[in-house]
């Protein structure tokens, strides 16, 4: 009996972390409807003219990316309707101009973005990670490449978008030239009108495979559950050995869909 007691209460246990996870998919899946119902509606404003602070986590980024080689271009701002705010971002381009950060001032710690900008109007952007954004769609598309570094350190995106740009320039070509926020402007309009509803679309279609994944492995728990509770009541009279290799069956359905997904993750991360 106690191995009984002891798989109930493992499942039980796992099944309350799917529960969890399905829970924060579910709310992935809101949000990224918002981003699609709202995209038109965002608006992106020039704030460089204006003497705005610069929070001090802020200043420890541009920092880090000055030693990079990044001069700051200015300072914009965007309003997001599905969120009903608007969210401060600093612009800075580096050395060879062919990359631009983004930081945006988000809860918690800022987040970094890195772009590029290639003539026949491809995009790349590599970001780093954050805990507001745990859901972050890896795009794989022929003029679309966007995706996450880890460790999420500036030096280390950085990095990681410059190896990803060099491949990606084989394809399209020399990256276009940021000198000026004006420049920054024309290029995310080319983003906004070509590429931003193929971005959320990818996410939510990933937010719905997970769920998906999520909902069959909590499944797999009940099972696991209700075959072990039927078989220490003796509602089913099966044999030892035949109970082993059910459980054992129901533990492979779920172990293989986690190692998947262990798999799937580390390939988003690059």
């Amino acid at each position: 009996m106690s191995s009984f007691y002891i798989v109930v209460l493992g499942a039980l246990i796992v099944s309350g972390l799917m529960i969890y996870r399905i829970i924060l998919t579910l709310r992935a899946i809101q949000y990224s409807k918002k981003q699609l119902d709202h995209a038109s509606e965002r608006t992106l404003t020039d704030l460089s003219d204006q003497e705005i602070y610069t929070p001090e986590n802020i200043q420890r980024v541009i920092a880090d990316l000055n030693h990079l080689g990044f001069r700051r271009l200015g300072q914009c701002s965007m309003f997001y309707p599905e969120l009903t705010d608007v969210q401060r971002f600093w612009v800075l381009v580096d050395e060879p101009t062919t990359t631009r950060a983004a930081i945006i001032a988000l809860p918690a710690s800022p987040f970094v973005s890195f772009e590029t900008i290639f003539p026949d109007d491809a995009w790349l952007e590599t970001v780093g990670e954050h805990p507001r954004l745990a859901y972050t769609a890896r795009v794989e598309l022929p003029d679309l490449r966007f995706g996450a570094a880890t460790p999420s350190n500036a030096q280390n995106a950085y990095r990681t978008h410059l190896s990803r740009m060099k491949e990606f320039g084989k394809i399209h070509g020399v990256p276009l030239p940021t000198q000026s926020i004006s420049d920054y402007f024309r290029y995310m309009e080319v983003w906004a009108s070509r590429h931003r509803i193929a971005q959320m679309k990818t996410a939510l279609r990933q937010d719905y495979e997970s769920l998906l994944g999520n909902s069959i492995v909590f499944l797999i728990l009940i099972l696991c559950v209700i075959v072990t509770v039927l078989y220490a009541t003796r509602t089913i009279h099966i044999s030892s050995r035949t109970y082993e290799l059910i459980l054992g069956g129901v533990v492979s359905l779920y172990i293989i869909p986690l190692i998947l997904r262990i798999r799937h993750h580390r390939q988003q991360r690059l």
